[in-house]
């Protein structure tokens, strides 16, 4: 939006003349209408100072303002009505902490070198004819710590899951990098805190791609299915705290799976010169492990290379196993440009019924820009045990598994399991051939609600329903039949649902896994909430532009609401028609586009919570792409 931005301010200075010189009275006066003399009136009430960007290290004192008191109780003939003053906050200053009332006090604001994040502080005015008689104001601002000379490492956290079936070891590349790009001679060393952990090199000068490996016979196998926490820390030469590599991993106790693929994700940040040539694009494997012989790769962008090679022997591996070879292609991304390109490789068997999805992200950055990290996945948290939190957005790809525990129990035939209640599971049909189970609560059940959108109507997931799903509970009353919707008629190891898109879906879903006899007594082994965002809502936008940052108030608001035709949102961004529309699901998580002017805008969303939303943007004549944030202040 900078074209139709000329009367911004050009610059933070200009900003904040405004904060400490005009807004005390123009913005923060204190309505006295309807006011007594007992009240304490202090003004303003509440100062938020914006966002302060600064490099690492640096501190800074941005000014200071003025806060009158007035009001309070009525001093006798002989008594001077007089205040006192506090603060909860190290980086506020208040200069006089007493006065007569009508008064004033100045409050002046620090910024140390080790602030960083948003911060908050409250100042309290006390009456010293009543101490019940109080005031506060309180004071706002954010510190980001641009990147100037700061040790980067990339990826700077891996979670990885392994199994029983396959422990092999597993290889990732590091980039160790200076984000200052005009300095290259540094020296730099790592050290792992655990033997399953290790780097190669360990040390080196400048910008380095390094190899984590990750030995899964030497994590220790947990009774809980728990995480394990290894770091590997970084030092350099720099004038720059020690950076952490974290990597989080568990080792699962399950039968071989019939199609894995590792890793989970590849992710290239290249840099194009100004003549238009990219660095070498080095190639990454996924190495494939199938139960059944014969599978295949598709890739759905023209910008990587798939090679195929079935014939690689996978240490630890049974069955047909084999390695994919994957190389971006330099001449189709010369002709894109700059910015973040992603595609998906699927990894699929020869019946079809089994297959993974494996994300691929190619960064290709300015001349000179600093490296980003990886695209970041949808954070899932445990909270308590069975219990799952995923934070997503609607246009995002989900991918869930459920555990389904199971109570079993050996029994020699099939007489003596039916004499205990309980199911008979011969899986291959061959009796004598030792995989033959007593399963002692028979049925899985999985339960789909929407409580923000349909309160009170609880879903089955079942293949024994024709629409494959049907209504289990209305208002908590089971509804007749639901006993006989079933997900699975016995033990299974677990429930995978997905990949899929929440295309149109907002708010909460809960999704629960159950087991036993029937939907009566089955106990819930595993519940999953998924909080689903979307861009709707009203929000205030900060974007750069050549070195500036240009913030939009009120006035100029974003405003999105969902289209009730489409899986689009529409709104305006002051007075100006925009329309928002669902991206690619990885790389780009929304795209919004606006004319203003004769120019076409076009902004992508990259990353969206429920409280901020981040990206990037340019126009029909920009030749580069610029940064922008926004803050959600309203749901609708």
């Amino acid at each position: 939006m900078k074209v139709r931005a000329k009367w911004m301010w050009r610059s933070l200075g200009c900003a904040l003349l405004c904060v400490f010189v005009v807004a005390p009275w123009a913005v923060w006066a204190q309505d006295e209408k309807g006011s007594d003399n007992a009240t304490l009136v202090v003004a303003p009430r509440s100062v938020n100072l914006g966002t302060f960007r600064l490099l690492p290290g640096q501190s800074l004192e941005p000014g200071s303002f003025t806060v009158t008191v007035t009001g309070g109780p009525k001093a006798a003939d002989n008594q001077t009505s007089t205040f006192f003053v506090s603060c909860d906050a190290v980086w506020l200053k208040v200069v006089p902490t007493t006065g007569n009332i009508p008064g004033s006090f100045t409050v002046t604001v620090s910024i140390s070198k080790i602030m960083e994040g948003s911060f908050t502080g409250t100042i309290t005015v006390v009456s010293g004819l009543d101490p019940s008689k109080t005031a506060e104001v309180t004071v706002s601002l954010t510190v980001v710590r641009t990147p100037g000379n700061l040790l980067t490492v990339s990826p700077a956290q891996i979670q990885l899951d392994f199994t029983t079936a396959d422990l092999s070891a597993r290889a990732f590349p590091v980039l160790v990098r200076n984000a200052d790009p005009s300095d290259t001679t540094f020296l730099w060393s790592a050290a792992s805190a655990v033997p399953w952990l290790i780097l190669s090199p360990s040390s080196g000068t400048g910008n380095t791609t390094a190899t984590l490996t990750v030995d899964p016979t030497k994590i220790p196998v947990l009774d809980d299915d728990s995480y394990v926490e290894g770091k590997v820390v970084f030092s350099s030469s720099l004038s720059t705290e020690p950076v952490e590599l974290v990597v989080k991993a568990r080792v699962i106790r399950v039968a071989r799976e019939r199609l894995s693929v590792y890793p989970g994700y590849l992710f290239w940040s290249l840099e194009r010169t100004a003549e238009g040539s990219l660095d070498a694009a080095f190639a990454q494997t996924l190495f494939v492990i199938a139960q059944e012989a014969g599978w295949f790769a598709t890739v759905d962008v023209p910008f990587l290379n798939v090679s195929v090679n079935p014939d690689l022997e996978v240490p630890g591996s049974t069955g047909r196993s084999g390695s994919i070879q994957v190389t971006p292609v330099a001449e189709a991304l010369q002709v894109m440009g700059y910015g973040r390109f992603t595609g998906r490789i699927t990894v699929s068997n020869v019946t079809g019924d089994a297959f993974r999805v494996i994300p691929v992200t190619v960064d290709v950055r300015r001349p000179g820009e600093p490296i980003s990290g990886p695209p970041v996945m949808p954070v899932i948290s445990q909270a308590t045990a069975g219990f799952l939190m995923v934070e997503t957005v609607d246009s995002a790809w989900l991918e869930l598994i459920l555990a389904a525990p199971r109570i079993v129990a050996r029994y020699p035939t099939q007489a003596a399991c039916a004499q205990a209640q309980g199911r008979w599971m011969d899986p291959d049909g061959m009796p004598g051939s030792l995989d033959e189970t007593c399963s002692l609560d028979e049925k899985i059940y999985v339960l789909l609600s929407f409580p923000d959108a349909q309160p009170g109507t609880v879903y089955t997931l079942s293949a024994q329903h024709p629409n494959g799903f049907a209504v289990a509970f209305q208002s908590g009353v089971k509804q007749p039949g639901a006993d006989d919707f079933y997900y699975a008629a016995g033990p299974i190891g677990s429930i995978p649902l997905g990949p899929v898109r929440l295309l149109g879906l907002q708010g909460r879903i809960i999704v629960s896994s159950r087991v036993g006899k029937s939907l009566a007594d089955a106990a819930e082994v595993q519940r999953a909430q998924i909080n689903v965002r979307t861009p709707e809502g009203t929000w205030l936008v900060s974007e750069t532009y050549r070195g500036a940052v240009y913030d939009y108030g009120t006035d100029r608001a974003l405003r999105l609401q969902r289209d009730s035709e489409s899986y689009d949102f529409v709104g305006t961004w002051g007075d100006t028609p925009v329309i928002c529309r669902p991206g690619d699901g990885m790389g780009r998580l929304y795209v919004l586009e606006f004319w203003e002017r004769g120019v076409a805008y076009r902004y992508e969303i990259t990353s969206l919570t429920w409280q901020k939303m981040a990206g990037r943007w340019t126009f029909a004549y920009g030749r580069s792409w610029e940064a922008f944030e926004a803050t959600r202040v309203a749901f609708r």
